[in-house]
């Protein structure tokens, strides 16, 4: 389980209608931190001599609220005004790794996520809107270690890093824009092994640890007025329940 939230620096713009008569936008950017909840990560994985291969899926959902948010009146006038969203992402990874030692294995694995926006503005009359709908695909290297602390206690950590695809699709928009990025993803905590008499059972073990992992993009691309980096960041506490059969 990990319950965590999300941090978000968020690209955004309202059309309105200028004095003139004309379109007009208001671009901004929004950092905005979500609700914090748990979610079920729940991760199965084979090994055979060093290698070893785990597969994952999760579903997340959060809540933003930003206090002002710009947008623009029917006469052109920049408002600020409360702005809420609500965040659906589905995540899927699988990870192939090599053991070096029975401690340290090396990891590489795909990233697969697709995330859906609903934004509401605090004015009256104002209906909850699609944001942005977005797509992330990236591969992440990385590195895992355990080591015994004392008796069944014990210590794990895992670092990633790799490129990332992101494919935004904007209100109007009938093309996805398309950037790159990467992802960074960082994970450390405790252990203790659980004592098992089941002949089925080869081993088990619970974990507390803390785990963060964050996507950025180089620029959303010319959606904007200006090429805005997009930045998620999510990070908590973890708790495990690892069992060997």
């Amino acid at each position: 389980m990990w319950n965590s939230s999300w941090f978000s620096y968020l690209p955004g713009y309202y059309a309105g209608i200028s004095p003139l008569g004309v379109p007009s936008v208001a671009d901004s950017v929004d950092a905005i931190e979500g609700a914090r909840k748990t979610t079920t990560l729940p991760v199965v994985g084979i090994r055979s001599g060093n290698f070893l291969l785990s597969a994952s899926h999760a579903r997340y959902e959060s809540d933003f609220r930003s206090a002002h948010s710009s947008v623009l009146s029917p006469t052109g006038q920049n408002i600020l005004t409360s702005r809420s969203d609500h965040l659906s992402r589905k995540e899927s990874d699988l990870t192939a790794g090599y053991s070096l030692t029975p401690n340290i294995a090396l990891t590489v694995g795909y990233k697969h996520a697709s995330e859906e926006r609903d934004t509401s503005l605090g004015i009256t009359g104002t209906a909850t809107t699609r944001s942005f709908e977005a797509k992330v695909k990236g591969l992440v290297f990385g590195v895992t270690a355990n080591f015994p602390v004392r008796g069944g206690l014990g210590f794990y950590g895992l670092a990633g890093y790799g490129p990332a695809r992101l494919e935004t699709l904007l209100p109007g928009q009938n093309a996805a824009i398309t950037s790159n990025g990467r992802y960074l993803i960082s994970e450390i905590g405790l252990t203790y092994s659980l004592v098992i008499t089941d002949a089925f059972v080869k081993g088990a073990n619970v974990g507390l640890g803390y785990r963060s992992q964050t996507v950025k993009t180089d620029g959303v691309g010319p959606g904007f007025l200006d090429q805005r980096d997009y930045r998620d960041v999510k990070d908590g506490v973890t708790l495990s329940l690892t069992v060997a059969l």
